[in-house]
């Protein structure tokens, strides 16, 4: 399995209100996929965020109707 270093999953660490800088709302507080920039690296070294599994994205499989 590879991973995406381009994003993180984050979501705010409990009691905290973490604003996104591109959105400037707050982040969900299930999380959201943001960039992997030094914003995101400060909030997570700062434990103001944690940092949740990569979303799978679901591949869609194309059937075959067997007759």
């Amino acid at each position: 399995m590879t991973t995406d270093t381009e994003t993180l999953h984050v979501k705010p660490a409990d009691g905290l209100t973490v604003l996104d800088p591109e959105t400037r709302q707050p982040l969900p507080a299930e999380g959201a996929t943001v960039a992997n920039t030094t914003y995101w690296a400060r909030r997570l070294r700062d434990q103001d965020v944690v940092l949740l599994p990569p979303v799978l994205k679901a591949v869609a499989r194309k059937t075959t109707g067997a007759a």
